[in-house]
């Protein structure tokens, strides 16, 4: 069952990394077309709207690759070597096509500069107040739902551990220092913001 899984994944991470490089294309072919007026703001929309698609195929082929990978190598690394190496070669794949996410913002909006991502706030100082709305926004939504996921991981790797008689201390361990990191990161941003 968890080679069939496994095998499942690997594909719909190949999917996804298809679709990533099809939306690629056709942002790339869009980008050459000559427009002006509001075919120029339809296609601009258009273009980010392309782009933003791109970065959730490509990242989703990441995290997909990424797990796969991981778990492939603890419950059939012996039985089916194959699998996790693939999942492996999905993971390079992956990494190497984040290129494409930038390349693709790029060509969707070729006035704005690439933000610096190395500068903690190049991307954030790169956007304009409606964009940053958007993005607190965001960031936001993404922090409870994290926070939300960490402690029930926390709490079901406990009952699992209990019924199983399994020990998932380090992984406990794992999520609590992960949450106590992302509270301590957004309440001293907030502090420093006041």
């Amino acid at each position: 069952m968890g080679i069939i899984l496994l095998q499942l994944t690997n594909s719909i991470v190949i999917l996804l990394l298809g679709a990533g490089y099809f939306y690629f294309r056709k942002i790339t072919k869009s980008s050459q077309l000559v427009v002006t007026g509001e075919e120029e703001d339809q296609l601009l929309d258009k273009q980010y709207e392309r782009a933003i698609t791109v970065s959730q195929m490509i990242n989703s082929a990441f995290i997909l690759s990424l797990g796969a990978m991981a778990i492939g190598f603890i419950i059939v690394r012996e039985s089916s070597p194959a699998t996790p190496l693939l999942s492996f070669a999905l993971l390079v794949c992956s990494v190497l096509s984040t290129g494409i996410v930038t390349k693709s913002v790029t060509l969707a909006n070729p006035t704005r500069p690439i933000p610096n991502w190395v500068k903690e706030d190049g991307a954030f100082d790169a956007m304009d107040e409606g964009e940053r709305h958007v993005a607190l926004k965001a960031y936001y939504k993404v922090y409870k739902i994290v926070m939300g996921l960490l402690i029930i991981s926390i709490l079901l790797a406990m009952y699992y551990s209990v019924l199983t008689g399994q020990s998932q201390i380090m992984s406990i361990i794992v999520m609590v220092v992960l949450l106590l990191v992302m509270v301590f990161s957004y309440l001293s941003v907030i502090r420093r913001g006041r």
